[in-house]
C-alpha cells in the first residue's frame, strides 16, 4: 500500500487493484490444496455519495488507505487470481451495519 501514496499521477485504483491482486495470489500459492481461505473486508457502498463518505471516514482513520473495493471489484479480484486457477466461491455473505 505505501506505493500508492508515493506514486504522483498514478492510477490509484489500479494500484490498489495490483497490490490487492498481490496478496491474493500469495493466499493461493500457499493455501493447501482444497484448503479454505476466509476473507473479510469493508467494501464499498453502490451509492456515489455513501462511497464518498466512507472513503474519507477511512482516509481520516489510516492515511495510508487508498479505498475500500466494492463486491463487484472482489469477486472480480477473487475470480482472477492466477492464469490457471482462481478462487472459487462456495459462499459469499454480506452483513449490513445496522443504521
Amino acid at each position: 500500500m505505501t506505493s500508492a501514496v508515493h506514486a504522483e499521477g498514478a492510477d490509484l485504483e489500479a494500484i490498489e487493484r495490483q497490490v490487492a491482486g498481490k496478496g491474493l495470489r500469495e493466499a493461493r500459492r500457499v493455501l493447501a490444496p482444497l484448503g479454505c481461505a476466509l476473507f473479510i473486508d469493508v467494501t464499498a457502498p453502490l451509492s456515489a455519495l455513501a462511497d464518498s463518505w466512507l472513503q474519507t471516514l477511512e482516509l481520516l482513520r489510516d492515511v495510508s488507505h487508498v479505498r475500500d473495493c466494492a463486491v463487484a471489484e472482489w469477486m472480480s479480484l477473487l475470480g482472477g487470481v492466477e492464469e490457471d486457477g482462481s478462487f472459487t466461491l462456495d459462499v459469499a455473505r454480506f452483513l449490513a451495519v445496522p443504521a
